[in-house]
């Protein structure tokens, strides 16, 4: 269990690192089910073949062939209890230059899948959604530079990559398992009441990796990887509260980066803090670094204020709420 407790975030409480989660909301509703949309009746399932632009309302069953494209100025609404599996080949998924809008429900979620390493989701417009999943694709979720993601109890899994990021990515009581390190190269990550598990605790990968862009992290739990935090530069400020960083061999790994992290439980098996490369100011009090002071690999320590007032116990209701 991590530091301070197991948290329980909104849809079942989370399996210990290494272990296997239960999805958020429940189980998916299989093929079969009947989906759905606001406000309507159930629709009757049948297997629709799409590709090529995409507008309207998807109910039901589909399947992706090849590459599908909401056009700008178009809106796609899926609704919830719909399944879309991708067979197109690795080419295939879907590009939102509009607006994809994915209403899932608990009970009710829709389901994005198909053959292993479909190219998965690439937002340049809009993505709002809830209860949902994307599995199995090369990069499951991407944003392009002026692209924007909102999603709630979201679950991102068994992807070789789970996020790449040039625009603007929030998550809120939703889930990231497995995958290569989830980049953000410009754009705001925000992740409240979140949990970014690889299942790989201590050893590599990193689980987020900045090259630009920049972090607003709210009682979420990230583990399960060599690093959870690797702040390689940002271009904006970052900011990590009452949340868990643990699983790893350094909590926070940074450089170039101003960043305030206050009300969090660090634990790791070297640096708590370890600076890659100078260019830090890092406001570090009142966090529980495992009963002690913070441990912090650098030359020059001063870059990392408030180290004196740490915490003797775990932060209470740190992590997912």
């Amino acid at each position: 269990a991590p530091v301070g407790g197991t948290p329980a975030p909104a849809g079942g409480a989370p399996a210990p690192v290494g272990g296997t989660p239960a999805p958020v909301g429940g189980t998916p509703v299989p093929a079969g089910g009947a989906p759905v949309p606001m406000g309507g009746s159930p629709v009757p399932r049948e297997m629709r073949d799409v590709e090529g632009d995409a507008s309207g309302l998807w109910c039901g069953d589909y399947r992706v062939t090849g590459p599908v494209t909401i056009p700008e100025g178009q809106t796609l609404t899926v609704c919830a209890g719909t399944h879309i599996t991708v067979v197109g080949g690795p080419g295939a998924g879907l590009a939102v230059a509009g607006t994809l809008t994915l209403q899932g429900t608990p009970g009710a979620r829709v389901v994005i899948d198909g053959d292993a390493g479909w190219r998965g989701v690439r937002v340049g417009g809009l993505l709002v959604g809830t209860s949902f999943e994307l599995r199995g694709a090369a990069t499951c979720l991407s944003t392009v530079m002026g692209g924007r993601v909102s999603a709630t109890d979201a679950l991102v899994e068994g992807c070789s990559q789970a996020m790449a990021m040039d625009g603007d990515v929030r998550l809120e009581r939703s889930r990231v398992y497995d995958g290569q390190s989830i980049g953000v190269d410009s754009g705001v990550l925000t992740l409240i009441d979140t949990v970014v598990d690889f299942r790989r605790p201590v050893v590599g990968p990193d689980c987020i990796r900045w090259s630009g862009g920049g972090a607003q992290i709210e009682h979420s739990w990230i583990t399960g990887c060599h690093c959870p935090l690797h702040f390689q530069r940002t271009d904006s400020a970052v900011s990590v509260t009452d949340s868990i960083l643990d699983g790893a061999t350094n909590p926070v790994m940074i450089a170039q980066t101003t960043a305030a992290f206050h009300r969090n439980n660090f634990t790791g098996t070297s640096a708590h803090l370890l600076d890659i490369g100078g260019g830090i100011t890092c406001d570090v009090l009142d966090n529980y670094f495992e009963g002690a002071r913070a441990r912090i690999g650098s030359g020059d320590p001063g870059q990392f204020s408030g180290t004196e007032g740490w915490r003797a116990t775990p932060v209470p209701g740190a992590g997912p709420r």
